[in-house]
C-alpha cells in the first residue's frame, strides 16, 4: 500500500475520529445507566420513614417521623445501650408517616 502523507493523516484521523465516537456512545450509555440507578435509589429513600426526636428532658421524650412511610421500629439504642436498659417504659414500635409521638418516661 503505496498512500501519501496527506493520505496517511486522513486515515489516522478518520481512526481518531471513529475511536472518538465509540468512547462517547459508551460513556452516554454508562451515563444512562447510572442515572437509572441513582433514580431507584432516591425513589426508595423517598419511601423511608425519617424518625427523629424532636425533643427529650427528664420526663418524656418527643418522636417525630418526617417520611412518607411508617416507621417500624425494632430496636433503638442509647449510648450503645438497649431501650430497656434505660427506661423501664416500653418501647414505641409504629409512629406513623408525617406524625409526632409523644412517650412520657416517668
Amino acid at each position: 500500500m503505496n498512500l501519501t502523507w496527506s493520505e496517511w493523516l486522513s486515515v489516522v484521523g478518520a481512526l481518531i475520529a471513529l475511536l472518538s465516537l465509540t468512547v462517547n456512545f459508551s460513556k452516554f450509555f454508562i451515563d444512562l445507566i447510572d442515572r437509572g440507578d441513582k433514580r431507584k435509589k432516591e425513589e426508595i429513600n423517598a419511601l423511608k420513614a425519617k424518625l427523629s426526636v424532636t425533643s427529650a428532658n427528664n420526663d418524656t421524650i418527643v418522636f417525630e417521623n418526617k417520611g412518607s412511610s411508617d416507621a417500624h421500629i425494632k430496636n433503638i439504642k442509647i449510648d450503645n445501650k438497649n431501650w430497656n436498659e434505660v427506661f423501664l417504659e416500653k418501647m414505641p414500635t409504629l409512629i406513623s408517616s408525617e406524625h409526632q409521638r409523644l412517650l412520657s418516661l416517668g
